[in-house]
């Protein structure tokens, strides 16, 4: 139900209005958050909007998604490695090294403009240019685990899930 009464709590005799979008290539939901309405007539206004906005701009309104990949990535590493996270420079230097890989890759690609299928390619094409092996503690599961970190950072707006 899009529309529902909210009975417990601060807000209660407003309403919460959500919707869930799904999408057009795996048909799973696409994360929405929900909103309150005072009345219904409000909500039933609300709802609209939502899927107006959502149409317009599926992915919100994040910059990371229109930048290159290799860009953004970069800068969520930079921004990591100043607040501390890694303590070892033998970590630090293994995300850096995922952004060569990411650069000879996928280039300029947009980050909005990668999905599962890219990933799985990327991934494909590794193994095969590198003669590796795939098993756990490999340098392509590392270099998986990183991008799947970088995209869980996003907010989980990215309309992909990794393997």
């Amino acid at each position: 139900m899009p529309i529902s009464k909210i009975n417990k709590g601060k807000k209660a005799g407003k309403y919460r209005v959500r919707i869930q979008p799904r999408d057009e290539h795996t048909w799973k939901v696409i994360p929405v958050p929900s909103q309150v309405a005072d009345n219904y007539r409000a909500a039933k206004a609300l709802y609209e909007k939502m899927w107006v906005d959502f149409r317009s701009n599926p992915h919100g309104n994040y910059q990371e998604l229109s930048q290159p990949l290799v860009q953004s990535y970069k800068s969520f590493i930079e921004s990591e490695h100043k607040l501390g996270r890694w303590q070892s420079a033998t970590t630090y230097k293994a995300w850096t090294y995922t952004i060569r890989l990411l650069k000879d890759y996928f280039g300029d690609k947009k980050v909005k403009d990668i999905t599962e299928t890219d990933i799985r390619q990327f991934a494909r094409n590794y193994v095969q240019k590198h003669h590796a092996s795939v098993a756990p503690h490999t340098t392509i599961d590392r270099q998986l685990q990183n991008i799947r970190c970088y995209f869980s950072s996003l907010d989980k707006i990215v309309k992909i899930l990794f393997l």
